[in-house]
């Protein structure tokens, strides 16, 4: 399997998270009903062949004067800007997965991409597709993981893909980022695509994306 490093690296817990792009032909599902899926360290290092060395840039910590988000019975809430000019929140449910207060009662596709992934982009359609086929049942919510986009490289983004749905940077979502790291033992590979339902991470897709037939498989599997 050939990925490919694009980006500088983000800070997780005081660590640099190595943020890859890397091909979308991996059968890797994981049904994570009653453990989170994990990515092992040790196998992404020795399957992994990069085109170029990899770029790390020196960051900052993060911000000691940043206010904690709010709790809740669920878990830590975070309210988030979207590009698109609205925000959402998303609570991090213990070690089980996220809920999306405004979306109670759908299955959410939780999509981490970048910008510059080629690969992300040849997810996007899939996820699209899905999207359109059961819009009773299933939303989006992405994080764009790469560089702090501008308005213009943002808009081209929505529009060259067709993205009616929320999308949030991922300067604004550390934390929710962190979680993913902690709990998943997410090794910043892009693009990495959760399924959820009901505040429960059901499926992961951690191996560079997910295949038609596979994620459609998966939401059937959840009505």
């Amino acid at each position: 399997m050939k990925k490919k490093l694009l980006i500088p690296t983000i800070l997780l817990t005081h660590m640099l998270l190595s943020t890859a792009c890397v091909s979308t032909h991996s059968t890797n599902t994981h049904n994570v009903s009653s453990n989170p899926a994990t990515i092992n360290p040790a196998t992404v290092e020795t399957t992994t062949t990069y085109t170029q060395d990899p770029i790390i840039t020196q960051v900052t910590s993060v911000n000691n004067n940043h206010t904690p988000s709010p709790s809740t019975d669920a878990g830590i809430a975070h309210q988030l800007p979207t590009i698109q000019g609205n925000s959402i929140t998303i609570i991090e449910n213990g070690n089980v997965g996220f809920d999306f207060p405004q979306y109670r009662g759908k299955i959410v596709i939780f999509e981490i991409f970048g910008k510059d992934c080629e690969y992300c982009a040849e997810e996007m359609p899939i996820i699209n597709r899905i999207k359109n086929e059961f819009s009773s049942d299933v939303v989006v919510v992405a994080i764009q993981a790469q560089d702090r986009m501008s308005p213009s490289i943002a808009s081209n983004i929505l529009r060259q893909h067709h993205i009616n749905y929320p999308v949030i940077e991922g300067d604004d979502a550390k934390d929710i980022l962190r979680f993913l790291s902690e709990t998943y033992a997410w090794r910043g590979i892009l693009p990495y695509t959760l399924l959820i339902k009901n505040g429960s991470t059901e499926y992961t897709f951690p191996d560079g994306g997910v295949g038609y037939q596979e994620l459609k498989e998966s939401v059937q599997n959840l009505l």
